[in-house]
């Protein structure tokens, strides 16, 4: 495997050993402070030695936390043999730790994965997915094994890739549960490092552009920055997951995080309810066209939407079809179309959607958007107010309550508005466990009438 660096240790043996950091003061009473006992014997386990080097670096100088990124090791994977021993590597762990990067019309057409970053006690792997020598697809079996746990950081949109792509991944511990329910602001994982675990890891590549190759050296520093110290976030966290005594909570969090299935998710939605302001029926039916034929093109073109045609232009074009006449002058749409065979072709399309519009009956008077019916306005604005008696009566005082034991951020995890809507209107999917335990708990000692609002 081609080393990018010599050093193949990671960053955070750089620290002095245990016993020497036992000798600071400040250590000892973050100790104390954690009821953490010392072992007798010399031999300590990985967890405790995270845990000690995790509350060493919390009292460490910035300084010196900003130079650690630079000696990480990383193995950059780029063909099948390398993949196949990294694998083989990985499968012998208990946990790793895994984070992506990823364009979603960004740079290219649709969601792509660029690199996979995963972390262990003795190395990190930056596996190129975009590579003609491997297939990403032969490390999916790991990465659906539940017997290896995956800490991870805000894995949402990593997930709904993975599912894209064919991987289901199980055994996820996504950090993000953990700090919501403690009460951490929500802010980006450097941050986190910087205020939990005390490690300042640099400036953020996060929306450099992925697939270029070769990757900078900052792109692959930030890239292992991601994954390398969410082991020790992981320990930090828990320590006050367990002081709280709220560890099961993180866990229904992720079981049920793991289990939605996000396989069949559009992520390249075209159309957009809200497109539809602005424009009549037959405005509609024209854009929706319009805006499939530029799709069609960015797909061609491995391009993403709005770097070939302008979305206000097109709806522009809807409107008014003599718009046209300014195509082949027009910044917005990508040099490649600004010719006349394409402006033909689109002025083509257009004529031939007004006719079909006008055989489907459809008006030019009518709004694109479509009203209620009398019965199904007065059942929304029923469901309104039933809403907002809920949570003058009930929920107000429950979230206030939640938020003098847990915290203002975690009470807007717990039970947010769109939470209690939810509930009024009968949809329990989020309602956990733990949830529903903590809210009718609350609402009992507060003798709240919840099950006039919440019939669960």
């Amino acid at each position: 495997m081609k080393k990018l660096t010599k050093r193949t240790k990671p960053a955070y043996y750089e620290y002095p050993p245990a016993s020497s950091l036992l000798q600071k003061a400040s250590l000892r009473e973050i100790l104390r402070k954690h009821k953490i006992r010392l072992p007798q014997r010399e031999t300590v386990t990985k967890s405790f030695i995270r845990i000690i080097i995790s509350l060493f670096k919390a009292v460490s100088s910035s300084e010196t936390n900003r130079q650690l990124i630079r000696h990480v090791a990383f193995t950059y994977i780029s063909t099948s043999e390398q993949l196949k021993q990294c694998i083989t590597h990985l499968s012998k762990q208990s946990e790793i730790a895994i984070d992506l990067e990823f364009d979603k019309n960004r740079y290219r057409y649709g969601f792509n994965l660029c690199l996979m970053q995963i972390y262990i006690d003795d190395a990190c792997y930056l596996i190129d997915p975009l590579s003609s020598e491997l297939e990403i697809s032969d490390i999916f079996p790991l990465l659906e094994n539940p017997e290896i746990t995956k800490v991870a950081f805000s894995f949402g949109e990593d997930i709904r890739l993975l599912h894209h792509i064919g991987c289901i991944p199980k055994g996820i511990y996504d950090l993000s549960f953990a700090i919501a329910l403690l009460d951490y602001p929500p802010t980006s994982l450097t941050n986190h490092l910087k205020d939990i675990v005390g490690v300042e890891v640099g400036k953020s590549s996060q929306q450099s552009n992925w697939f270029n190759r070769p990757l900078s050296q900052d792109q692959l520093e930030y890239a292992a920055s991601d994954v390398l110290y969410l082991f020790e976030l992981r320990d930090a966290l828990v320590l006050q997951l367990k002081e709280k005594k709220i560890e099961d909570w993180v866990k229904q969090e992720n079981e049920a995080f793991e289990s939605a299935d996000y396989s069949n998710e559009n992520h390249n939605e075209i159309l957009k309810e809200k497109y539809k302001n602005g424009l009549n029926q037959v405005g509609w039916y024209v854009f929706s066209a319009l805006m499939m034929y530029r799709d069609n093109q960015a797909e061609k073109m491995n391009r993403p939407p709005f770097h070939i045609i302008d979305r206000g232009y097109l709806k522009e074009l809807a409107s008014n079809p003599d718009a046209i006449k300014s195509w082949n002058s027009k910044s917005s749409i990508h040099k490649s179309l600004r010719k006349e065979s394409i402006k033909n072709e689109i002025d083509n399309l257009i004529r031939e959607k007004l006719k079909e519009a006008k055989s489907l009956g459809l008006s030019q008077r009518k709004k694109a958007t479509t009203r209620l019916s009398k019965e199904e306005y007065e059942a929304y604005k029923g469901m309104q107010q039933k809403v907002s008696e809920a949570k003058a009566h009930v929920f107000k005082p429950i979230q206030k309550e939640m938020e003098s034991r847990y915290g203002k951020h975690a009470r807007a995890f717990i039970l947010s508005n769109r939470t209690i809507a939810e509930l009024v209107e009968g949809d329990f999917s989020n309602y956990l466990p733990y949830k529903q335990q903590l809210i009718e708990g609350l609402a009992e000692k507060l003798d709240l009438p919840l099950s006039d609002y919440v019939q669960s």
